[in-house]
């Protein structure tokens, strides 16, 4: 996503609230976030949450999170 989207204000916003000051590694960064999605929606949820938010504050998820149904080579059209 990049800087001049409307949502480029809320990534430092949802980074901030999930406790990431931006000086982890990103599988911490990541973990973090998805612990703080799981504070307010169910376990089935939370994680592909985690991701969303994730792409919108820069902090990107593996695809086969983020996109269970992608498959290797595979392209969407």
């Amino acid at each position: 996503m990049r800087d001049s989207a409307p949502f480029a204000l809320l990534g430092p916003a949802l980074l901030a609230a999930a406790g990431i000051t931006g000086g982890e590694p990103a599988p911490v960064q990541r973990k973090r976030l998805t612990a703080h999605a799981s504070r307010f929606l169910p376990a089935k949820d939370a994680l592909r949450t985690a991701a969303f938010l994730g792409e919108m504050a820069g902090l990107p998820f593996p695809t086969r999170i983020c996109c269970p149904c992608a498959r290797p080579g595979k392209t969407r059209a």
